[in-house]
């Protein structure tokens, strides 16, 4: 079956098949997708089922170079109360082609399912085979549907090589645990503190600053976690703002538009305009061709060039994919 490809993702699977197409007389080592906060990624469809894109996947995955994956899935196209994505078996058979991979960091956007329940949730086990990855070192999982008890498992599953540890916009189903009690689990059933000092893995969690913060802008909480894990520090969501938030003062904002620019957590701070003031000078987002053409002058032959490129890519795409291409831009506003 012949298969029409979303203009949002049309990129990453023409970039998959021709890193799959290329010899092994290339070392790639790393695939890199990354968002910043913004609803674009890898379609989850892809691994439903076995396809022409799942199989380049896999064929980028085997090569005994590879060594790190950021991935980015899209799921707003998934069943809720079947996944076929995380419960084919295909996402996982697929990762677990990376045996020497080093490096892991998964973002799947499952915060478009607020009302989820513990029916609709999957283990971690089943999609990501960490049981199989003896030289992981650093992991990242972001803006996924979780059990708390699953992933203090899962957590304890991580081979000893593994050193850094990021957890950002967990959904706990059905209330099934907060960070503050996360965090009371790790420190007491998992123990890292009993290992040698050079084998502790360094644990963050990302949380948004407010409902209203734009894309990007995060609140990082590190150093905090590692007094309380590891020394005696108190637990940092243990505040007067409940188990899933944190007190002024804890944890850095970070804006992913600017990753230069970094200040520490504040109730009061008005960073919607500090972050304005900055992206006026620096300013990074992603907005579709219409929109860009606005402001950017790219001369009379844009239109010519552009169908020369689709002309040049790997298909099928949809008819009307080129007046809505997405870019990831850099310019500077004067």
């Amino acid at each position: 079956m012949k298969t029409t490809y979303s203009k949002c993702i049309r990129g990453y699977i023409g970039l998959l098949s021709v890193l799959a197409s290329i010899g092994n007389n290339l070392k790639i080592e790393e695939l890199s997708v990354q968002s910043n906060g913004l609803p674009f990624g890898l379609t989850a469809s892809i691994f439903d089922q076995e396809s022409a894109e799942y199989r380049d996947f896999v064929a980028l995955l085997s090569r005994p170079t590879f060594r790190c994956l950021d991935l980015v899935l899209t799921t707003k196209s998934q069943d809720p109360d079947h996944w076929p994505a995380f419960r084919s078996g295909h996402l996982r058979d697929a990762l677990g082609q990376a045996v020497n991979l080093q490096h892991f960091s998964l973002t799947a956007d499952m915060h478009h399912q607020a009302w989820l329940t513990v029916n609709d949730w999957t283990p971690l086990n089943e999609f990501i085979p960490v049981d199989l990855w003896p030289l992981l070192q650093s992991l990242r999982l972001m803006d996924i549907l979780i059990k708390q008890d699953d992933l203090v498992t899962f957590l304890g599953a991580l081979p000893l090589n593994i050193r850094n540890i990021e957890l950002g916009q967990l959904h706990f189903v059905s209330e099934n645990g907060d960070y503050a009690t996360l965090l009371d689990l790790i420190k007491d059933e998992l123990r890292w503190s009993d290992r040698q000092l050079a084998k502790q893995p360094r644990l963050t969690i990302i949380i948004a600053i407010d409902d209203f913060a734009p894309p990007g802008m995060m609140n990082w909480i590190d150093s905090e976690i590692q007094d309380f894990i590891y020394n005696h520090g108190g637990n940092p969501f243990r505040g007067p703002l409940g188990p899933m938030g944190v007190d002024a003062g804890v944890g850095v904002e970070r804006d992913a538009f600017n990753p230069d620019h970094e200040w520490p957590h504040q109730d009061d701070f008005d960073w919607e305009e500090e972050v304005l003031n900055m992206r006026r000078q620096n300013f990074r987002l992603s907005l579709n061709l219409d929109n860009y053409l606005e402001q950017i002058a790219w001369g009379p032959d844009v239109g010519s060039r552009l169908q020369a490129a689709r002309e040049e890519s790997p298909g099928p795409w949809e008819d009307n994919d080129i007046d809505n291409v997405h870019y990831d831009i850099s310019f500077d506003i004067e």
